[in-house]
């Protein structure tokens, strides 16, 4: 309460003038973070807004865009399109790259409340056109491959394959964070047919551009683990995309043949007589015929251990040395 008693008035005052705004941002955005939705909506927003669509200086659009994620924890989301998106738009349109790059980091931190149309006309081409004129600025490479990982399940196929694609194609994988980012975003397009990675631009475009990362020095264990393990799950995947075009265009033949077997079959007469030949009624099997003189006689013979004995009785039996006849002595 002290805040809006004595802080408050005094950093309202200051934020009407252009000059000081910068400076005035900093407590301003320190106060949001530290006070409940309903205060923010109740006593600061009505004259917060006026900084929203006042011209401001390079400082100040930088700060209040880097820092839109903290307004955002704050304002209602019915509100978001007409306080916090016109900002970022306006900002992406600006000629200064530091107010580009701060819009860009905000429509990454506001990337649940863009629409898909918003992203396909102002924010995927304008952050593309900022990393075409700083190719070569790391930092900033990294902010627009952020904000692509962020906006991507959102992006048409036409707009990935037009626009994010040349983009991963283009950035220089020397620095680790960089490659990071992009096997990332390759990794989070694998298996989403929309997303466009064919087996042929896997092949050819994608994976030479990643082996040669696996012997560079630059990548830590983790870094390391994290690239061999998508270059496998890319393998795999081309694999299995084989494997699916393989079987396809085994129906596909086996259905042209059929088809081909039917036209020739196309009388009546001619189905008859396919049929007839196919059936297992026509097919000629000879006739069991024995082997010529061999006589088999089924005639069942039988002994009894009683008609053995008696027939050894007379003459007896020699066991162990010892003759035992039928008469023994006791």
């Amino acid at each position: 309460k002290l805040w809006f008693l004595h802080v408050w008035p005094s950093l309202q005052q200051e934020m009407r003038t252009q000059e000081v705004l910068a400076a005035v941002l900093q407590p301003i955005l320190q106060l949001i973070s530290n006070i409940t939705t309903d205060e923010y909506e109740n006593i600061i927003l009505p004259h917060f807004r006026t900084v929203f669509n006042m011209n401001k200086s390079i400082q100040a659009s930088v700060t209040l865009l880097e820092n839109i994620h903290i307004i955002l924890d704050k304002t209602p989301s019915e509100d978001v399109a007409t306080d916090i998106l016109p900002i970022i738009y306006s900002g992406l349109e600006s000629t200064t790259v530091q107010v580009q790059v701060a819009a860009v980091v905000a429509a990454s931190n506001a990337s649940e409340y863009l629409d898909v149309e918003a992203i396909k006309k102002t924010v995927l081409p304008r952050t593309k056109d900022i990393y075409e004129k700083n190719p070569t600025d790391i930092a900033l490479c990294l902010t627009v491959l952020g904000c692509i990982e962020k906006i991507l399940d959102k992006l048409e196929r036409t707009a990935i394959i037009d626009d994010v694609l040349p983009i991963l194609n283009d950035v220089k994988l020397q620095d680790a964070d960089v490659t990071v980012k992009v096997v990332n975003i390759y990794r989070l397009m694998l298996g989403v047919k929309k997303f466009g990675l064919s087996v042929n631009l896997l092949a050819t475009k994608i994976l030479p551009s990643l082996l040669p990362l696996t012997v560079s020095p630059s990548l830590n264990l983790i870094q390391f683990s994290f690239l061999l393990q998508t270059i496998h799950e890319m393998l795999d995947h081309i694999d299995k995309l084989v494997f699916i075009n393989r079987l396809m265009l085994f129906r596909q033949q086996r259905n042209k043949l059929k088809l081909d077997d039917l036209s020739i079959a196309s009388s009546p007469g001619e189905k008859k007589l396919l049929r007839h030949q196919l059936s297992s009624d026509n097919m000629n099997l000879s006739p069991f015929s024995p082997v010529p003189n061999v006589r088999i006689q089924d005639t069942r013979m039988s002994s009894s251990a009683e008609d053995f004995l008696s027939r050894r009785g007379s003459s007896g039996i020699s066991f162990l040395g010892q003759s035992f006849s039928g008469n023994s002595r006791h």
